[in-house]
């Protein structure tokens, strides 16, 4: 009879207690990969703020910017329909590309540009001008923002596009009338669905935008993304930051033709330092005006954009907020660029911009590297010719807004030496 000799079970030791640990730490990194690759793992709508934010209009307006009335009413009956639809459909097209176009997840995002800023200091206009380049630059147009943010709606737009077509195009030319009747009527800022307009309107679809704030005027209880890099948990920050990427990736994807991706946005001079984070070789363009003309157009634009959706009581709604984040998208956001590599970011007048446009895109070019083919050179030309005859309708008075030059020239006096602007 064959006696087996039983063997006791090995006392655990402190090294195998570390190599659980290091299997375990190898687990989690698989599902964080495998959540990552499903990127919907990293997803975060803010959904609480959207119903928060249509029970406030509804029923806590009282003593606010908007007030339950008028135009807001007439507001919230389009809106909440409108958009609550839309948003079950973009949704379900958003989660089947990674079904049907799972490819645009390895989507390069190379030596993309950022044109930052305060608000109203040209970057419509510079970025309406490059993204004329379509060989370098992918933008967003508003419809694709609005009506087509997964590539699934992109391809049945375009194609929808091509067989109205071969009718002749009454479709479109309906669609551009209506644009014109609507967007159109939009003073200050010129819209439309057919042109490139702000990527900060991209996270509207996660609420998560700082342009909430135009919708809904109850600004105590939105986030403060117009403080981004500062006042957000860096939790909630690489979640937004992460579903813009996708949504750049997508964008991309939906353009083969273009190498580069094309940003514009003043509320993004909040985002520095996360933009930097999440793309590597990011390229910033910040543009920098008078702080007497930024103040006083500022001030005209956002109190225009309050009144396009509330009766606002006051004629220039939270103006004591202005100041101080015009100094912020001044003095910090030059800091945060200055602490990045020179090659990485460049500072550049709005009045020069306007002088010479050809000479200004060509700097621009110059320094991040990107080509310039003849086709845009033409373009460029063409647009310096125009410039010489530009002149603003827009006058503002400083004091009726409630600011004084002198308070102004003390707040930015650093400003004024720097860019040498008279004071």
């Amino acid at each position: 009879m064959t006696h087996h000799k039983t063997t006791a079970p090995r006392a655990t030791t402190f090294l195998d207690f570390l190599d659980n640990l290091v299997d375990a730490s190898a687990r989690r990194d698989r599902r964080i990969q495998r959540r990552s690759e499903r990127w919907w793992g990293n997803l975060w709508v803010n959904a609480r703020l959207y119903f928060r934010m249509l029970y406030r209009s509804l029923f806590q307006h009282k003593g606010t910017q908007g007030p339950l009335k008028g135009r807001r009413i007439i507001f919230l009956l389009m809106f909440i329909p409108v958009w609550s639809i839309g948003q079950v459909l973009h949704w379900l097209f958003i989660f089947l590309d990674d079904l049907v176009h799972p490819a645009y997840r390895q989507q390069a995002v190379e030596k993309p540009l950022f044109i930052i800023g305060n608000f109203r200091c040209g970057s419509t206009f510079l970025q309406r001008l490059m993204a004329r380049d379509r060989a370098n630059f992918a933008t967003f147009r508003m419809w694709e923002i609005f009506l087509a943010p997964a590539v699934i709606e992109r391809h049945f737009f375009r194609l929808l596009v091509r067989v109205d077509a071969f009718f002749g195009s009454p479709l479109l030319r309906l669609a551009h009338r209506f644009d014109r009747s609507t967007m159109g009527t939009v003073d200050i800022h010129k819209v439309s669905f057919f042109a490139p307009e702000e990527d900060e309107n991209v996270m509207l679809h996660t609420w998560t935008s700082s342009y909430i704030q135009f919708l809904f005027p109850y600004i105590e209880e939105i986030p403060d993304y117009l403080h981004f890099d500062e006042a957000l948990p860096d939790k909630r920050k690489r979640q937004i930051l992460f579903y813009f990427e996708r949504m750049v990736q997508r964008h991309l994807y939906a353009h083969p033709e273009s190498r580069h991706y094309l940003s514009k946005s003043p509320a993004f001079t909040s985002k520095i330092d996360c933009l930097y984070a999440q793309f590597p070789d990011a390229r910033m363009l910040y543009l920098v005006r008078n702080p007497y003309e930024v103040v006083a157009s500022t001030t005209s634009w956002l109190s225009y954009a309050w009144h396009v959706f509330s009766d606002c009581p006051d004629p220039y709604p939270f103006r004591e907020r202005i100041l101080p984040l015009c100094k912020h998208y001044y003095q910090d956001a030059l800091a945060k660029l200055e602490a990045h590599t020179p090659e990485s970011y460049l500072v550049m007048r709005y009045e020069d911009m306007l002088e010479d446009p050809e000479t200004f895109v060509r700097r621009v070019y110059a320094h991040f590297g990107y080509p310039v083919s003849p086709a845009f050179a033409e373009i460029l030309r063409e647009e310096s010719e125009r410039a010489r005859h530009y002149e603003s309708s827009h006058q503002y008075d400083l004091e009726a807004m409630g600011f004084d030059r002198e308070t102004i020239r003390r707040e930015f006096a650093e400003i004024f030496e720097r860019f040498g602007y008279q004071q």
